[in-house]
């Protein structure tokens, strides 16, 4: 797949990846790798055929995924596949509107829907130094958003 992108590095085009990894503390071992498709049924599949990849070699603590899979597509699969997962939240409307909500009682975890389909914990923390309010879903039942925040730095 060649995606067309903002102007970055001198390039409008890129390749897009995921990739398997086993992360146990420092060390870290690349499994598989599947090339992405815009279409987000394809990325779901991808999450489903590594999720079954990891099965093979190890016991899965947690899911750990960028923003690209945040869609209704692959929070179905995660759930469907019944592994904990934690993934970037794009800046939609909703979001933004559910920021805007709780800005005064950051950091927090709230039960948020995507596209009236998947409901999920939300979990949002504001950035000391910048100030920026970074954004989670995940199926983690915790009302520690600070601890899911630091989950998703071991990726």
């Amino acid at each position: 797949m060649l995606e067309e992108r903002k102007d970055r590095g001198g390039t409008n085009y890129c390749h897009q990846f995921a990739t398997l990894e086993i992360v146990d503390g420092d060390c870290r071992l690349t499994l598989a790798v599947r090339k992405l498709s815009v279409d987000n049924d394809s990325k779901a599949a991808v999450v489903e055929e590594l999720v079954k990849i990891a099965r093979k070699h190890a016991q899965i603590a947690c899911t750990l995924l960028d923003r690209a899979f945040y869609n209704v597509a692959c929070i179905k699969t995660l759930k469907l596949l019944r592994v904990k997962f934690v993934i970037a939240v794009q800046r939609d409307k909703a979001v933004k509107r559910v920021i805007e909500e709780h800005s005064f009682k950051l950091p927090a975890v709230v039960q948020h829907c995507i596209g009236k389909q998947e409901t999920f914990n939300l979990c949002m923390i504001r950035d000391k130094k910048t100030k920026d309010v970074y954004c989670f879903a995940t199926n983690i039942q915790s009302d520690d958003a600070h601890c899911i925040n630091e989950l998703y730095r071991k990726r």
